[in-house]
């Protein structure tokens, strides 16, 4: 019959100082001396005798030690990995220091960062999202965390990498954008915030990527201003602009409706 090794916690017996515990529905009599109010490991050893309801009662004799190996930092710029006892109290007593070394450093996995730039051309397919490539290559050092030797970054360095240039096949003005707002206007402030929102371009594999520019009115290509120009005309009125593709084909601006 293999051996009944637990884990319990002692509470206090009918007799003053007893410690005892319970298995199941089953009470356990703890050794002479056991802590109360204590998780121990104990061996179950079963009684003969049964309890007023015909239950099976248990001694209990102190449970196996444990052995285990953990990392200690030894405040000097070392760690040490120590061989410990855990005995049957859970108590922890160092028995040897089987290894001691200084933390080191090295270099980890680098990372690419992409810095995407645009660079207008005369025309929406001249104009090109630039990939500003770099290596991202951190320092990591050991150090002891939760009884393990493990290692984090403290520092990073950078590396340029070549630069790509992707044609750009869409742009999306955020409607949060205070031309986009204005849009209606006559006269269409250079100061205007615009936020574009959406840039799609197509990577040399295939793969459409986007990504967003914030800048105003002014900053814009003129290829693009002549369009929004085609897009909004100024209603005959002189008063507003007026959308150029409304579904009823109504040909004066809002104003004037």
């Amino acid at each position: 019959m293999s051996e009944l090794i637990e884990t319990l916690v002692t509470s206090e017996g009918r007799n003053e100082g007893e410690a005892i515990g319970s298995w199941g529905r089953s009470i356990v009599f703890m050794p002479k001396g056991t802590p109360i109010g204590k998780q121990v490991c104990v061996r179950l050893i079963e009684l003969a005798k049964k309890d007023s309801r015909g239950r099976t009662m248990y001694r209990a004799e102190p449970g196996p030690s444990a052995y285990l190996e953990r990392w200690r930092d030894n405040g000097d710029g070392t760690a040490s990995n120590v061989a410990f006892e855990r005995d049957w109290l859970f108590e922890e007593h160092e028995v040897e220091v089987l290894e001691t070394r200084t933390f080191v450093t090295r270099e980890g996995t680098p990372t690419t960062r992409s810095d995407y730039r645009i660079a207008w051309g005369n025309s929406l397919v001249t104009s090109v999202v630039e990939d500003h490539q770099v290596a991202v290559i951190p320092t990591e050092q050991e150090y002891v965390f939760n009884n393990l030797l493990l290692w984090k970054k403290v520092s990073e360095r950078t590396e340029p990498r070549p630069m790509f240039r992707f044609p750009i096949t869409e742009l999306r003005i955020s409607n949060m954008s205070d031309w986009w707002i204005a849009k209606y206007e006559v006269i269409w402030n250079p100061t205007l915030s615009i936020l574009v929102q959406d840039i799609f371009f197509q990577t040399s594999g295939g793969q459409v990527l986007r990504t967003s520019l914030n800048t105003t009115f002014g900053d814009m290509p003129d290829w693009w201003k002549r369009e929004q120009e085609a897009k909004f005309p100024v209603c005959s009125c002189g008063r507003k602009r007026r959308d150029a593709q409304t579904p009823d084909g109504y040909v004066k601006c809002e104003q004037c409706r």
